[in-house]
């Protein structure tokens, strides 16, 4: 990926270079896929950067990577699930997000089971990675091929009706109230400390998929600095 400002958009050509289409767009900093989109051609390059750059001063260009989108919410580190995401339209746009019966959801991710654990345990590398604490959420692409791809890491996930942890929170016998209770009472202030230790739920969702295609390995993950 490269990033832009406003300063760069005269040398845009030249700065694309051969880096190739499609590609996606998206503020550098924000939110709720605002600003985003997909860019097949250096026209749409051009108007995608445009865009993203009146909700932020720089703009993340990066490769198009096709795959399915599967979301994974985290407490203090440990998974709680994985979510596979269907939007209607071209990608989870926020439209897709917000608006009801504009994208299914699958809850567990349909993935083969080894390679659904492998998906938990991504996530939670990401966030080892990363110090977070507290209710998080890693977003991730997964290829037909044998490779995962983290997206991001959200530590100020949605919480909305329509919000992706509080669907998986709720698979896993957590309702609303349960969640923010969850994330009260580990909510710390300038201390690791928090008021309760770290657990899982008491009943997680079972992966599925075919047993046969379970020993599909993982062999790669994508990192991408934030």
């Amino acid at each position: 990926y490269y990033t832009l400002s406003e300063r760069d958009l005269e040398d845009l050509e030249e700065t694309h270079g051969s880096f190739g289409f499609p590609v996606f767009v998206k503020p550098r900093r924000s939110g709720s896929s605002v600003g985003a989109g997909r860019a097949d051609s250096m026209a749409e390059l051009a108007e995608k950067v445009e865009d993203a750059l009146r909700f932020d001063s720089s703009v993340i260009v990066e490769r198009f990577i096709r795959g399915r989108e599967v979301a994974v919410a985290l407490m203090d580190g440990k998974a709680l699930g994985a979510i596979e995401i269907s939007p209607k339209g071209n990608f989870y746009d926020y439209k897709s997000k917000y608006q009801s019966g504009q994208s299914e959801y699958h809850l567990p991710a349909r993935l083969p089971p080894t390679r659904y654990k492998g998906v938990l345990h991504i996530a939670e590398r990401a966030n080892q990675c990363l110090g977070t604490t507290g209710a998080t959420r890693v977003d991730l692409l997964v290829t037909e091929g044998e490779n995962e791809y983290v997206l991001e890491v959200n530590t100020l996930p949605g919480m909305t009706p329509t919000s992706l942890l509080p669907k998986i929170a709720k698979g896993c016998g957590w309702d609303f109230a349960d969640l923010c209770e969850e994330i009260l009472a580990r909510a710390t202030v300038g201390t690791r400390s928090s008021l309760r230790p770290a657990r899982g739920p008491s009943t997680a969702p079972p992966p599925v998929g075919d047993d046969e295609q379970s020993t599909a390995p993982i062999t790669s993950v994508g990192l991408e600095a934030p």
